[in-house]
């Protein structure tokens, strides 16, 4: 290891920081001053590759801090960084043996593929993530009043109902004027919606979750989404591409607005109609959709051009 990197264990209370290769090791609170503690003690480093795990949300609030600071930081999943302390024998557990890795994993990668993933607005974030569990827990009570027989407890479900409708309407309105307040998106928002098939919720749900739409390669974007297929061949066996990974919950707001487009879009029928003319499943063609779907948008965005039925 001939660079410096950066290791951050994140828990509730605490930051534990690691130095590679020869650094000092400490620990800071997780809060405002623990970050403003972390940038000042790290100064002497501050070209290193500060790498962090994500940990259910504690990482963010140090994430943004680090951003702030202009600092060269990343977010790995937890199973990527566990994976490679396997790789290395690496059987014992502790925070500051946390760090240290995530640190190790930070300096082991190519450098074309380090780079600090873009910031989520806070707020549309936040409120993204409300209304998805607002649906959810809409369908649930959806499903279940359909088995209920007794009248007081099926009055009860749906006055839930009624006031969950509610909450949703209201955190539709605060989507759409947080939307429109963030710099840049109302354009982006309407260039997205003249594709047949994308809503309103749709388009903020993709520049919420998928902040890198329109910056990198069709391949790249498909592979965020999770709707890329990955080759598993190995000796005799060639078994067929399936797709992995990905962000999931992006995935699933995405399949109803494909389903839409399967219908009312042209490119995105034709596409579908191909795939099924060839013998593919429903679910495997419905993918294949959405995959050709996601590459429009981003080609979109990325030559600040709107839809149209001649789109790559």
């Amino acid at each position: 290891m001939t660079q410096f990197a950066i290791g951050i264990d994140v828990s509730k209370p605490r930051l534990d920081v690691v130095v590679r290769p020869q650094g000092p090791r400490f620990a800071v609170s997780n809060d405002a001053a623990g970050w403003a503690e972390l940038i000042a003690r790290t100064s002497p480093w501050a070209d290193a590759e500060f790498g962090l795990e994500a940990s259910g949300g504690y990482e963010q609030g140090c994430l943004a801090a680090l951003h702030a600071a202009d600092r060269k930081v990343r977010l790995f999943e937890a199973s990527r960084v566990r994976a490679f302390a396997r790789s290395r024998g690496q059987r014992a557990k502790s925070d500051e043996i946390d760090a240290g890795m995530i640190g190790d994993y930070a300096a082991s990668l190519p450098p074309e593929r380090r780079h600090a993933p873009p910031i989520k607005p806070d707020q549309l974030s936040e409120l993204v993530t409300l209304r998805r569990q607002i649906v959810e827990q809409l369908t649930r009570l959806r499903n279940h009043i359909e088995h209920l027989r007794t009248t007081t407890v099926r009055a009860l479900v749906e006055q839930q109902q009624a006031f969950l409708r509610a909450q949703l309407q209201e955190v539709d309105t605060e989507l759409a004027a947080a939307a429109k307040a963030q710099e840049g998106w109302c354009e982006r928002i309407r260039r997205l919606r003249t594709v047949p098939g994308i809503g309103t919720q749709t388009a903020i749900l993709l520049l919420v979750e998928l902040p890198e739409l329109g910056q990198v390669n069709r391949c790249t974007i498909a592979a965020l989404v999770g709707v890329a297929p990955f080759i598993e061949r190995s000796g005799q066996r060639d078994a067929p591409r399936h797709i992995a990974g990905g962000r999931k919950h992006l995935r699933n707001g995405l399949y109803m607005p494909t389903l839409t487009a399967i219908r009312y879009n042209p490119v995105i029928r034709t596409c579908y109609q191909r795939l099924s003319g060839c013998g593919k499943a429903a679910k495997v063609a419905i993918v294949a959709c959405m995959r050709r779907l996601v590459g429009i948008l981003n080609a979109m965005l990325r030559d600040g051009r709107d839809w149209s039925p001649q789109c790559p």
